[in-house]
């Protein structure tokens, strides 16, 4: 037991070492993040296929791979009840399996159509509501089962992911509101709580003549 403590140790140091180098690589861009995660993943649970899947509803479409698969190429759509991520959106827990053809999941609508034998998923929420599913398959039983440490870095993975997209979404809507304030034909001023100005848009220097330079840090009692 404790050596197999200690085995999870190491194996999350190291996925969480690898999350830091890919997050704080400043070239890359956040498709290129994710696509090394996923990369990442394949090794760590040494199967081929990994696939980050958006879900709306039941449709499921392929937002990222990496297969050699043509089956399973960026932007493929499936009928989510077609594949076993359909049992993954339902659990906050991976569902994890090592032959498929020795189990249940035989009988499952995604192995009579497109067999694989293994398989780990587990559900990717951002801002509190499903987002989709982040998944590692191969068409081969895997050779020995899925450990505790597999699962909880699977969710370790798909926690940043959220994370991720996340801080994404808000800076894309931070970015539409910015060129909304700039495009306004009213004046608008933001201060902080001492009333020190802290951005002016374009129709605040018009109106007043004063450039943005000139006010910023200022306390907005100048005004009168």
């Amino acid at each position: 037991r404790r050596l197999r403590a200690e085995e999870e140790l190491r194996l999350h140091a190291t996925v969480l070492r690898a999350f830091h180098d890919i997050s704080s690589a400043p070239e890359l861009s956040l498709e290129e993040e994710l696509h090394r995660l996923l990369s990442l993943g394949c090794e760590q649970f040494g199967l081929p296929i990994a696939i980050l899947a958006r879900i709306d509803g039941q449709c499921f479409r392929i937002e990222d791979a990496v297969s050699d698969d043509p089956e399973y190429v960026v932007g493929t759509t499936k009928d989510l009840e077609q594949t076993y991520c359909s049992a993954t959106v339902f659990t906050t827990e991976p569902v994890a399996f090592e032959h498929a053809a020795c189990s249940e999941w035989r009988d499952h609508p995604s192995y009579r159509k497109h067999p694989m034998e293994s398989y780990i998923g587990v559900r990717v929420v951002v801002d509190g509501g499903l987002y989709g599913t982040l998944c590692f398959a191969s068409q081969t039983p895997r050779p020995s089962p899925f450990s505790s440490a597999d699962r909880e870095t699977l969710k370790l993975m798909a926690q940043w992911v959220g994370s991720e997209l996340q801080r994404e979404r808000s800076e894309a809507h931070m970015r539409k509101l910015s060129s909304a304030l700039e495009q306004a034909a009213d004046s608008v001023i933001i201060t902080d709580r001492e009333r020190r100005i802290e951005y002016v848009n374009p129709a605040f220097e018009q109106l007043t003549g004063y450039a943005r330079e000139e006010v910023l840090g200022l306390k907005t009692y100048f005004l009168r």
